[in-house]
């Protein structure tokens, strides 16, 4: 069978093939007819593989050229001929085939790294999770390799192997083998990759509050976790944002957990009232019909309305979207490092988002796509100002984000959006581009739908096309707990961050662990 395939073996599978069967044939040769008939059902390739490896091993009996088929499938140690010595395996086990220019022993697979099985995404977990949007995009995985990576993360060993889960995924054929794509590397994408940490000039974290006792307890936990993380080795300014009012004890004590890095609450002195008195006459109208109250003075920040939703969500998505830009707090810094206060980290980071994105010069990056954006309202939006509609969201194999559009036919499709939970934003450009934000929101004041998400989606992909960038699928994974899940892709258990810490903190995160316990209490979903 060795000396049949001249050509680099063909593939470890042939050999195994090869293998497997002549041992059948010598213990139990009444199999034979079964053999045979499998080999036409199944596929011709085979069967003739199968005639030539048997033509083979019944002309070639040599006993070293058994030892060298034994040794290329560590695996069928308990299959091998009867007349193989030990020592004789052992010894072409350690013998460097290459060197003779004719085959290297395939090590044993290292199940603890990530399983790579695709062209052009390595097989991550968002392309593993059918119902992540990336999954309706290129070269995506079919289930064979989502059951592949359960039986690699749960010990099943041999459950299915890492070249049947790809070659089981039909949409990708070939493309998706891992024995015959060819895997982008580093040195093949088109942006730089992430270097050590390295503090750059003009960079803020900020996030948003309501500013409700609870919630003020919820950014302490976040804030000194991401100390922990990112923040001790960088001391960038953070700026949070609070509808409601702080006192200066308060301000005090997220001043100790964040330090050195300076820290400031700022109060955005709205209130629900004033903001219903500011809307269009038209707009007023609207929401007051569906609203249970009737007067301005009668609303708070509680107040739900039917058709409109929560009053102060969709302050914070129409903050997001339109305020936040031109906030004077805001004004010395170039890129902002946007964190939502129920974001928690669950190890330190070992790569730096925001140099990532300054080297490459992005408007955007963002850890994951999520839901579906767009409608018949918003691709209304974008038509009148862009004279085409966003058809789709697409993520190609540099990593990078960007539309698909078309001038007909699209006006009601619903795109994928940045998940707002994490994002790194070039503030300048979103600053020069207010005119579209304003025109974003229009009527829609106080309302969820548009969104933030939308808001910066829209802006990053059609005003700077190719400078928005998935940072997953750049090599930067955060290992971020967000509503249950990673990064916004992977589902972990326990889900609950509150009895992750207790039970692996100590182990993934020991820093932050040492710092941050006694702030640790919020996470319970």
């Amino acid at each position: 069978c060795l000396l049949t395939f001249s050509d680099e073996m063909k593939a470890t599978r042939t050999k195994t093939i090869c293998f497997v069967l002549n041992r059948i044939l010598v213990t139990r040769p009444y199999l034979l007819p079964v053999l045979v008939l499998f080999g036409f059902i199944s596929n011709y390739v085979v069967f003739k593989y199968f005639v030539t490896c048997c033509t083979a091993l019944s002309t070639h009996k040599d006993s070293a050229q058994n030892d060298f088929l034994a040794a290329t499938m560590p695996r069928t140690k308990k299959l091998l001929l009867p007349n193989l010595k030990a020592s004789s395996l052992n010894e072409t086990l350690n013998y460097n085939m290459s060197a003779s220019g004719v085959y290297y022993p395939r090590p044993r697979r290292n199940y603890s790294e990530l399983l790579d099985c695709g062209c052009p995404y390595s097989c991550s977990d968002v392309e593993l999770d059918s119902t992540q949007p990336l999954m309706k995009q290129s070269c995506r995985q079919a289930a064979h390799c989502k059951m592949y990576e359960k039986s690699r993360m749960h010990g099943w060993y041999g459950y299915m192997g890492e070249e049947m889960a790809c070659h089981k995924s039909p949409e990708c054929s070939d493309k998706c083998n891992f024995m015959t794509c060819k895997k982008p590397t580093l040195k093949d994408v088109k942006f730089e990759p992430p270097t050590s940490f390295i503090r750059n000039e003009g960079v803020v974290i900020a996030s948003k509050i309501m500013g409700w006792p609870a919630e003020i307890d919820t950014v302490k936990q976040m804030l000194c976790l991401l100390t922990s993380a990112y923040n001790e080795r960088m001391n960038y300014d953070i700026v949070v944002f609070s509808t409601l009012d702080q006192d200066n004890k308060t301000i005090r004590e997220i001043q100790s957990i964040v330090e050195p890095a300076k820290f400031t609450l700022v109060h955005e002195n709205v209130t629900v009232g004033g903001l219903i008195d500011s809307m269009t006459p038209a707009r007023r109208k609207f929401f007051l019909d569906n609203c249970i109250e009737n007067h301005t003075h009668q609303f708070t920040w509680n107040s739900g309305c039917p058709n409109i939703g929560s009053i102060r969500y969709n302050w914070q998505a129409e903050f997001r979207s339109l305020h936040i830009w031109t906030q004077p707090e805001l004004a010395p810094y170039k890129y902002m490092l946007w964190i939502d206060s129920d974001s928690f980290q669950t190890m330190r980071w070992d790569k730096d988002p925001v140099d990532f994105v300054i080297r490459n010069d992005l408007v955007l990056a963002a850890l994951n796509l999520q839901g579906k954006g767009g409608g018949a309202g918003l691709q209304a939006k974008i038509k009148d100002y862009f004279g085409h509609h966003l058809c789709s969201v697409i993520v190609d194999q540099n990593s990078s984000i960007y539309a698909k559009i078309d001038v007909e036919g699209c006006g009601g499709n619903r795109f994928d959006i940045v998940h707002g939970f994490f994002h790194i934003e070039n503030l300048d450009f979103f600053r020069s581009n207010m005119k579209w934000m304003t025109k974003f929101i229009g009527e829609d004041r106080l309302s969820r739908n548009p969104d933030d998400q939308e808001a910066v989606t829209t802006a990053a992909l059609l005003l700077a096309p190719g400078r928005t960038r998935d940072l997953h699928f750049s090599g930067i994974k955060l290992n971020m707990m967000h509503n249950g899940l990673i990064d916004g892709k992977r589902q972990i258990t326990p889900a609950q961050y509150l009895k992750w810490w207790q039970y692996f903190s100590e182990r993934d995160f020991p820093n932050g662990r040492e710092k941050c316990s006694k702030y640790i209490v919020a996470g319970g979903r």
